[in-house]
């Protein structure tokens, strides 16, 4: 009979770079999108004449997008910072970011002059007020952060991480794999 090979030593998860990396890309991706979006519920119609700026809908949708994308955005940042469904989150918070990117490199492209109304302001400004490759560099790390994510979701404390846990009959070890815990079965203890 083969035994199973149990690590003797408890999984520390913490001296691993890259459950730091994923912790910071967390609460970066997650903190900003959070930020951002309780920012515009509190005036949604301006957030939808905001969108309505970028020219890039009919105005029709923009109601619709203006009233839609704060309440996603609240929601994704939440379950991003609790760790929670992180691939998916975390592919959805990408996603808002990449499309974000999208429409900032638009109306640069177009040499329109707003703010980009990501954190509540947008509407029209002076030629040389526009902080474009700001904004761009700023939604590319949040970005790369939930690729990142996508990739390596594990990181700590996490909703995920407390779910798929001891009480899941499962350990986390730090090689991303996952093993039976020698207290969910009895044959697997010393």
């Amino acid at each position: 009979m083969i035994e199973p090979v149990i690590d003797a030593a408890p999984s520390r998860p913490w001296r691993d770079w890259r459950t730091w990396v994923s912790l910071a890309a967390r609460l970066y991706l997650g903190g900003m999108l959070l930020v951002a979006g309780i920012i515009k519920l509190g005036n949604l119609a301006k957030f939808a004449l905001d969108i309505n700026a970028y020219h890039l809908v009919p105005y029709a949708w923009t109601k619709i997008l203006g009233y839609s994308i704060p309440p996603l955005e609240v929601l994704v940042g939440l379950l991003v910072l609790a760790g929670a469904f992180i691939p998916v989150s975390a592919a959805l918070g990408a996603l808002l970011m990449a499309v974000f990117i999208f429409s900032i490199a638009w109306v640069w492209a177009k040499g329109y002059s707003i703010d980009c109304g990501c954190f509540g302001t947008g509407g029209q400004v002076a030629a040389g007020q526009t902080t474009y490759p700001q904004d761009i560099i700023r939604d590319t790390l949040a970005l790369l952060g939930g690729l990142w994510l996508v990739l390596r979701p594990r990181s700590f404390p996490s909703v995920d991480q407390w779910l798929s846990g001891p009480f899941m009959g499962l350990t986390v070890g730090d090689d991303d794999t996952t093993s039976p815990s020698p207290s969910a079965d009895p044959s697997l203890r010393s």
